[in-house]
């Protein structure tokens, strides 16, 4: 089936012929007086598929498909079953450490994107920071993530990075963690950490940590 974007029949190469339509309202195909073929059908129709060429050359109609390609029609994943657009369209969002970027035709999936940071924020989800000033970074609302929800922290400056959380959070390294609320606080340049949401507690556990880093009581 060809999705037609526009039909552009060329007037001027028309020949109109007067019979075409017969009484049963269909354009007869043949030779002879009584059974002309239709001299009108000559232009083209320019589709997702490419562009067809339609033509009239006694006693045979051409068609010709030229460039182009097909349209994707359904995506699969790992799980989930069979996807169909809705609109033409596909959404592809990256979660729990990754994230995805389009430009043109290139569709590019970061996982995580790291991005140079110097001032006091509430930290982007799934992302990495390299962080250059003693700033405080504060973790986002729990209503807004899910599990494995992943926050990399670099300290590039000797100045302390604050990482804080918010309402009923927690952040725990190993086997200690913070109050409800609490903070994560470097010690030193190079200090690193990655933290991983698990949204059963509502907490975020450290999964690689480089350095020392304090703990809010």
């Amino acid at each position: 089936m060809l999705l037609c974007k526009n039909i552009n029949f060329n007037p001027a190469a028309a020949k109109p012929h007067l019979g075409i339509i017969n009484a049963a309202g269909k354009i007869p195909i043949g030779t002879g007086a009584t059974s002309p073929i239709p001299e009108i059908l000559s232009g083209s129709i320019t589709s997702p598929l490419g562009t067809l060429s339609i033509g009239y050359s006694s006693p045979n109609i051409t068609m010709d498909l030229a460039g182009g390609s097909s349209a994707v029609e359904h995506l699969t994943g790992d799980s989930g079953g069979q996807l169909n657009p809705s609109g033409n369209n596909f959404n592809i969002f990256g979660l729990s450490g990754s994230k995805t970027s389009g430009s043109g035709s290139t569709l590019t999936i970061k996982s995580p994107p790291f991005f140079q940071i110097g001032a006091s924020a509430t930290s982007s989800l799934n992302t990495g920071e390299f962080v250059t000033a003693a700033v405080t970074r504060t973790l986002p609302p729990s209503a807004g993530l899910i599990d494995g929800d992943l926050f990399i922290y670099i300290c590039t400056t000797a100045g302390a990075l604050v990482i804080q959380s918010v309402t009923a959070q927690k952040i725990r390294i190993g086997n200690v963690i913070t109050s409800a609320a609490g903070s994560a606080t470097s010690t030193a340049i190079g200090d690193s950490l990655a933290l991983r949401f698990n949204a059963t507690d509502g907490f975020f556990y450290a999964v690689s940590v480089i350095g020392n880093w304090t703990l809010s009581p």
